[in-house]
């Protein structure tokens, strides 16, 4: 089966192989989509003479590669130059662009109690699809949600009454990411005590 693969420019893509060859001088891996080379490693030493050899190798995406769908190949070059090319069960898909993300609920400046539900509105600009979003209370990661709908729940309770800071990061399947501005909110759960003093 093909698997696809999420990257941006500049990481670095792990490959696993198989080869036969019984007298093998070097190896060269390609990611491209045969219009433009996305990335291309070559391979000299300890390399196996066999049947079925399996190599895990690694080849570093160019850092100004184009966002689109790749393919990686594999050749193999003998002693005498002759070159056998094989086709890589992987897709690669580029992906450098970082997702969009906000919370949409509550208003910055607005007043919470109780247990509250924080609502965002997140999505990925590029191809690779929203991975999880993270949500920080005061500037420390407090929930993470990896599910569709991207919302939270906040039990203000656990905090002490006053202004705190909300934000959001979001993050793709190719690990870009976005860190939103935080938004301040007032925590109001202690209830207003009145003394009658006279009579």
């Amino acid at each position: 089966p093909t698997a696809t693969v999420y990257k941006k420019a500049g990481d670095t893509l792990s490959v696993n192989y198989i080869y036969t060859e019984t007298n093998p001088s070097s190896i060269q891996l390609n990611v491209s989509d045969n219009n433009n080379p996305a990335g291309e490693a070559t391979f000299g030493t300890g390399l196996i003479s066999g049947t079925s050899i399996t190599r895990n190798d690694s080849v570093i995406i160019n850092p100004t590669v184009l966002e689109g769908t790749y393919n990686v190949t594999a050749v193999v070059i003998d002693r005498v130059s002759q070159r056998g090319t094989g086709s890589l069960t992987q897709i690669v898909v580029i992906d450098n662009s970082a997702p969009s993300a906000s919370i949409t609920s509550p208003a910055p400046g607005a007043n919470v109690s109780g247990s509250i539900s924080i609502a965002t509105s997140v999505s990925d600009v590029g191809s690779a699809g929203i991975e999880r979003v993270e949500f920080f209370v005061d500037g420390g990661l407090h929930l993470t949600n990896r599910t569709s709908s991207y919302g939270f729940t906040l039990n203000t309770t656990q905090f002490l009454d006053g202004i705190h800071t909300l934000s959001l990061r979001a993050y793709d399947n190719a690990n870009n990411s976005v860190q939103t501005a935080p938004i301040n909110v007032t925590v109001i759960n202690k209830v207003p005590t009145v003394n009658i003093t006279f009579p």
